[in-house]
């Protein structure tokens, strides 16, 4: 089989694979989430390693920690702080209402923003999209090329969590009818593969993996948090 076969089924095989993971994420339980995509993480690794990429292809070489902590921090910091004063102001307070926010007590508050947002939703999927699936094609493609390729699939990636929460989210309540929720799906997709071209940059200016995962991490965080000041107390349900 010619090399360029090869790679073309190798790349067939990991798309379906995305796939496959994308759709048993969506079905599990919340609790559940966290805990696969944390062991999806040593999984996404484990495979590149297999493949034959090296550590510093992947982002996480000797000096990636450090790497990413001084790029993304900063970034990550300023973006938690601007979504935190935006959500405590009252004209920007209702956008980020979600029902599913309302819902939780402080336990389960604390297991999102501690726990199953920045692994399980951030770190596994910059292990996946700017870790490995970023060092596979940018061998043969070259880095711009894998920064594209791996944000269109970011983005075609939220199709189905988009399809499960737009009705959460008080901005969202106008997208009840078919064409609606179409236009709300597709401007997630573009939403988050232009999301994906910028942790792409990062990943490539800092050549470590952490960086898009802090920016990744604190952009998801700090809206949860901003949905829980939103809330208000008279929104939890008693004792949260």
């Amino acid at each position: 089989m010619a090399p360029v076969e090869a790679h073309h089924r190798v790349d067939l095989a990991l798309l379906a694979g995305v796939g496959a993971w994308n759709i048993a994420q969506n079905n599990v339980s919340r609790q559940a989430y966290g805990s696969l995509n944390a062991l999806g993480v040593m999984g996404t690794m484990g495979i590149g390693r297999v493949l034959g990429l090296g550590t510093d292809e992947l982002g996480v070489g000797p000096g990636a920690l450090r790497r990413g902590s001084n790029i993304g921090g900063p970034i990550a910091a300023a973006i938690a702080l601007a979504v935190t004063v935006a959500a405590a102001g009252p004209r920007l307070r209702q956008l980020f209402r979600d029902e599913r926010v309302e819902q939780q007590g402080l336990a389960d508050f604390a297991a999102e923003v501690l726990f199953r947002i920045p692994v399980g939703t951030a770190l596994f999927e910059e292990s996946l999209f700017r870790g490995f699936l970023w060092a596979w094609w940018a061998r043969r493609l070259g880095e711009a090329r894998a920064n594209s390729l791996t944000s269109v699939v970011f983005g075609v990636w939220h199709v189905l969590p988009t399809l499960k929460t737009v009705h959460v989210y008080r901005s969202g309540r106008l997208a009840r009818t078919t064409s609606r929720k179409t236009a709300a799906v597709a401007g997630s997709v573009c939403l988050t593969a232009v999301a994906g071209m910028g942790f792409g940059m990062l990943r490539r200016k800092a050549q470590s993996v952490l960086a898009p995962t802090l920016v990744h991490g604190a952009i998801n965080v700090a809206s949860y948090v901003a949905a829980w000041i939103a809330a208000g107390d008279e929104h939890r349900p008693a004792g949260g």
